[in-house]
């Protein structure tokens, strides 16, 4: 079993709860009959995968939960990054407002400053704990069209 692996379960069980200092390295290592090499490179692992945090001067603590990863090179919605952290997303405090385009938004959405554009703002959940502040922006008919049916749908809390 790897080392990635056993702490996992460590985790998982409620061995090493959320919050919990870890052991210090070398009596960690010396538990898992691992070398401190192979045990910097699974917390290095746990940590980028949010399942451990380090604080330099202080130990590495147990995550009170798991932090979304996504990659700037990539197109994804916030949706498919919390599913894919296993938590079930969410939307709460959302509101949606008609507001003219600036001249400068206008440019870079190829639309007539002073064009009305819908605003849908919204604080995006993962697991019920806020994660994301999301603000789009809608243009054209389909957009005064949505903001009726959205009156309905978005201003009280809601689970997408």
């Amino acid at each position: 079993m790897s080392v990635v692996t056993e702490l996992s379960q460590r985790i998982e069980n409620g061995v090493f709860p959320a919050g919990m200092r870890l052991p210090s390295e070398p009596l960690l290592a010396t538990q898992l009959g691992v070398s401190r090499a192979t045990l910097r490179e699974a917390l290095r692992s746990l940590e980028s995968e949010g399942r451990l945090r380090r604080t330099w001067g202080s130990g590495t603590y147990v995550a009170g939960r798991r932090r979304l990863s996504n990659s700037l090179d990539l197109n994804f919605g916030v949706t498919e990054a919390i599913r894919a952290a296993g938590m079930e997303p969410g939307t709460q405090h959302a509101q949606h407002w008609l507001e003219p385009v600036s001249s400068g938004e206008g440019v870079r959405l190829g639309l007539e400053p002073g064009q009305d554009v819908l605003i849908v703002e919204r604080v995006r959940t993962a697991a019920r704990q806020w994660c994301a502040l999301a603000t789009s922006c809608r243009v054209g008919w389909s957009a005064l069209r949505r903001a009726s049916a959205m009156r309905c749908c978005i201003i009280p809390s809601t689970t997408f």
